[in-house]
């Protein structure tokens, strides 16, 4: 089942084939990037005393990503990558250029099947919100959620 806001989502995702870099004419790649804007939680591996990093992910591929920083590091190693609604993803920093890197996902993903499964879960709340609504109007027999509070209030 295709929720709304998935249909609306996959069309707006937008492929792309290379980053949008100095030299990205000498990137080559296999994979097809899509190109997003999700926010990510990058925790660097074995330093359990480091604060994860607010991330920008600006595309995803089957292997990998490319997230930008709040600021210019230099990240290297293996890392993991906290999705809301998706879960964490480990792998390695590819490569670091001032506030972007690339991250190599340890196992391979379905980029498409990840960003859907994202839509349906976030999604989740609304539904859940307007079901409770909807036995609203039903239990008091009003056309709107206005006169149903005001039908509890004076209850």
């Amino acid at each position: 089942m295709m929720v709304p806001a998935l249909v609306g989502m996959l069309n707006m995702i937008r492929l792309v084939r290379s980053p949008q870099m100095p030299n990205a004419g000498q990137f080559e790649t296999s994979e097809l990037r899509y190109s997003v804007v999700l926010a990510a939680m990058l925790h660097a591996e074995g330093d359990d005393e480091a604060e994860p990093l607010l991330v920008r992910i600006n595309n995803i591929s089957c292997g990998g990503c490319m997230a930008t920083l709040p600021r210019a590091l230099k990240l290297t190693g293996a890392t993991r990558l906290t999705i809301r609604h998706i879960g964490t993803l480990a792998g390695r920093i590819a490569w670091s250029r001032g506030a972007r890197v690339g991250i190599a996902f340890d196992e391979q993903i379905d980029p498409l099947e990840m960003l859907a499964t994202r839509a349906e879960r976030a999604a989740r709340p609304a539904q859940i919100a307007q079901a409770a609504v909807d036995r609203a109007r039903s239990s008091f027999g009003h056309r709107s959620a206005a006169e149903a509070a005001v039908q509890i209030s004076q209850a």
